[in-house]
C-alpha cells in the first residue's frame, strides 16, 4: 500500500519524454531565434564596416568576425558580456576613481587648514599663555572677545558637538565673518576637527592628555575614541548621528583633531627655538641634548677640566621600521618632519660619491671582512624582506645621551655608505666650525677607509673620528679592535655606542601599526615620538646632574 507521503499531484510530475509536437514547435522557435540573432549581428557588424569607413580607422574592431565561427550566436563569446578581465578592468577603473576623489578631498582639505593656520596659530599661543595650557579653572570660558571685535547682532549661533574628558555637549556657539570658526571655537577651549564649518571640537585638555597617554602608553586613536565615547555618555548626554538612529563615530573627527594639534605643537616649539637660538647648533641644545649640542661656560675652578669641544654621536640601522606599499595612501605631498633628511639630501651624498669615485677613476670598493660579517651593510642579504615596501628600515643617529638626533629613510637597499655620510655632512653643516665630531658605528672602521680612499669631507675630515660600537667591535679583526674599539684607545670615555638600540627599543611598539598608515603619517608619528624621547632624556640629565652634584657636594664634606 502506497503511503500518503509518496502520493504526489499528477499535474506537478514532468513529463517522461517530448512529444513529436512539443519538439517541432521548439526547434521552430530555436531556428527563429537564431535567424534574428544571426541578422541582429549582421546588422551590426555592417554598421561598424561603414562607421570604420567614415573615421578612416583601420584598427576599428569587427565584431562580424567574433560570430564567424557561431552563426547561432549561442556558444561564442559576446562582447556584452562580464568576463573576467572586463570585470578586472572595471574593478581598477573603480578603484583609480576612488583614490581620485580622495586625492581631492585631502588636498582641499590641507588648502583649507593652510588658508586658517595662520589665524589659529596666534590664537592657540595667547589661549595657552592666558589659561597657562588649558590646565586652569577659566579654561572653558568664552574669550571670543579677546579674537573678534563683532558685536552681538553680527553673530550667527549653531550647534556644535564639544567633546571633553569630562563629558560631551552640544552646545550653541556664535560665529562672525571676521575670524574662522576654527578660531572662534578655540575661544571656548576645543579645537575644531575640520577647516570649514565644523560641527565637531575636542577640548585641548582632552588632546594633552591623548598626546601624553600616545607617547607613554601607545594608545591608538581607535581604541581611545571608544573608550570615550562610552566614558562621557555614563556621566552626560549621548550624541546622536543626523538622523538620530545611532550614536556618533568619533574616530575620524578625533583623528583630524589630534593631527591639528601636532602641527600647533610643531609650530610652537619651531618658533620658541628660532627665536631664542643664535646659530643651528644652538637649536639643536634645544630639539636635542644640551650637554652635547650647548655653549660650554668658561671653567672658574681650574681643578675642572676644560671643555674639549667634542661630540660623540653613534649610528645605526634598523629595518624593522619598514614602510608597506600597499599601505594607506596619502595623496598629498611628503612632508619631511624637522629630525628626518630629505630624499635631496641622501641623492646628493651618493652622486657626490659617484663623482669622487669617476673623478679618481676607481671602482666601487670591495666589502672587507669587517663588512662581510655585518649583515646590515649587505644589500643581497635581506632583499628577500623587501619585497612589496617603498621604505625598508631607518638610519638613526643620536648623541652619546641617547637623543635622537637624525633619522634617514633606508629605500630598497641596505645600510649603504651615502646614508651615515649624508648624517654626517648635515652634522657638520649645523655645529660651530671649531666642533670635533667623534663618530661610533658598527662598521666605523669600514666608513673610515672609505672616507679616507674617496677623499670625501675633505674639509671636515681632521675633525672627525671613528670607532667601532662595543656590541660589535669584538667580532672584528684583531688589528681593527686595537684601532677602532673605544675600550683600547684614548678620549672615548664610556662611550659604548650602543644608544640606537636602546632608541630602537623606545619605539618598537610603533612598527606594527605604522607600517600599513599613510607615509606622511608614518614620518610625523615616528618624529613626534622621538621628540618626545629627547624630552624624557633631557628630564633624566637634569636629575642625574643634580644627583653628581649632590654626590660631589658630599664627598667634599667627608674627605675635607
Amino acid at each position: 500500500m502506497v503511503s500518503d507521503r509518496h502520493k504526489f499531484h499528477r499535474s506537478s510530475r514532468l513529463p517522461a519524454r517530448e512529444t513529436r509536437l512539443q519538439r517541432q514547435y521548439r526547434l521552430a522557435k530555436k531556428k527563429e531565434a537564431e535567424d534574428e540573432m544571426a541578422a541582429y549581428h549582421t546588422d551590426n557588424a555592417r554598421r561598424a564596416a561603414e562607421r570604420a569607413v567614415r573615421t578612416q580607422d583601420v584598427n576599428a574592431p569587427d565584431f562580424a568576425e567574433d560570430y564567424s565561427a557561431h552563426p547561432a550566436a549561442y556558444g561564442g563569446p559576446s562582447y556584452w558580456e562580464d568576463l573576467e578581465e572586463n570585470t578586472n578592468q572595471h574593478q581598477e577603473t573603480r578603484t583609480k576613481i576612488g583614490s581620485y576623489y580622495q586625492s581631492l578631498i585631502q588636498q582641499q582639505r590641507w588648502r583649507s587648514w593652510t588658508d586658517i593656520f595662520n589665524a589659529l596659530f596666534p590664537a592657540y599661543t595667547l589661549l595657552k599663555r592666558v589659561t597657562n595650557n588649558w590646565t586652569s579653572p577659566s579654561s572653558f570660558d568664552d574669550n571670543s572677545k579677546e579674537l573678534s571685535n563683532c558685536e552681538d547682532h553680527q553673530k550667527k549661533a549653531r550647534p556644535v558637538d564639544l567633546v571633553d574628558l569630562l563629558g560631551q555637549q552640544r552646545k550653541m556657539i556664535d560665529f562672525c565673518s571676521c575670524a574662522p570658526d576654527a578660531v572662534q571655537i578655540m575661544a571656548h577651549g576645543y579645537l575644531a576637527s575640520t577647516p570649514i564649518f565644523p560641527q565637531t571640537a575636542f577640548s585641548l585638555r582632552l588632546l594633552n592628555f591623548y598626546d601624553l597617554l600616545w607617547n607613554l602608553c601607545n594608545a591608538a586613536a581607535t581604541p581611545f575614541a571608544e573608550v570615550l565615547r562610552r566614558w562621557n555618555e555614563s556621566i552626560s548626554m549621548r550624541l546622536y548621528n543626523k538622523k538620530e538612529t545611532k550614536p556618533r563615530d568619533l574616530r575620524r573627527n578625533l583623528t583630524a583633531a589630534i593631527d591639528t594639534y601636532r602641527l600647533l605643537l610643531a609650530k610652537h616649539r619651531t618658533t620658541v627655538e628660532t627665536f631664542t637660538s643664535d646659530c643651528h647648533q644652538d637649536i639643536l641644545a634645544q630639539q636635542l641634548c644640551p650637554a652635547c649640542f650647548g655653549s660650554a661656560l668658561p671653567v672658574a675652578n681650574p681643578s675642572q677640566p676644560a671643555d674639549n669641544k667634542e661630540i660623540f654621536v653613534c649610528l645605526d640601522g634598523n629595518f624593522q621600521h619598514r614602510h608597506h606599499e600597499q599601505a594607506s595612501k596619502n595623496h598629498l605631498p611628503l612632508q619631511t618632519p624637522d629630525m628626518f633628511l630629505k630624499p635631496e639630501e641622501i641623492d646628493a651624498a651618493e652622486k657626490n660619491i659617484i663623482a669622487h669615485e669617476q673623478a679618481q677613476k676607481k671602482t666601487q670598493l670591495a666589502k672587507d671582512r669587517c663588512s662581510n660579517q655585518h649583515k646590515a651593510a649587505d644589500d643581497k642579504r635581506n632583499a628577500s624582506t623587501w619585497k612589496g615596501c617603498d621604505d625598508t628600515g631607518l638610519m638613526g643617529c643620536c648623541c652619546r645621551h641617547v637623543s635622537l638626533v637624525y633619522f634617514c629613510n633606508i629605500n630598497r637597499a641596505g645600510e649603504g655608505r651615502c646614508l651615515p655620510i649624508a648624517i654626517l655632512e648635515r652634522l657638520f653643516k649645523e655645529i660651530q666650525p671649531e666642533m670635533k665630531l667623534r663618530v661610533l658605528y658598527d662598521i666605523g672602521c669600514s666608513l673610515d677607509k672609505f672616507i679616507k680612499i674617496r677623499k670625501l669631507l675633505p674639509s671636515e675630515s681632521p675633525r672627525m673620528k671613528f670607532a667601532t660600537s662595543i656590541f660589535h667591535s669584538y667580532v672584528h679583526e684583531w688589528e681593527c679592535q686595537m684601532k677602532y674599539n673605544p675600550r683600547y684607545n684614548v678620549g672615548w670615555g664610556l662611550s659604548d655606542g650602543e644608544g640606537l638600540e636602546r632608541l630602537w627599543s623606545y619605539l618598537s611598539p610603533l612598527v606594527s601599526f605604522l607600517r600599513n598608515a599613510a607615509r606622511n603619517h608614518w614620518l610625523n608619528s615616528l618624529n613626534h615620538r622621538s621628540l618626545f624621547h629627547n624630552q624624557l632624556v633631557v628630564e633624566k640629565l637634569g636629575w642625574s646632574i643634580s644627583f653628581a652634584d649632590s654626590s660631589t657636594a658630599l664627598l667634599m664634606i667627608l674627605f675635607d
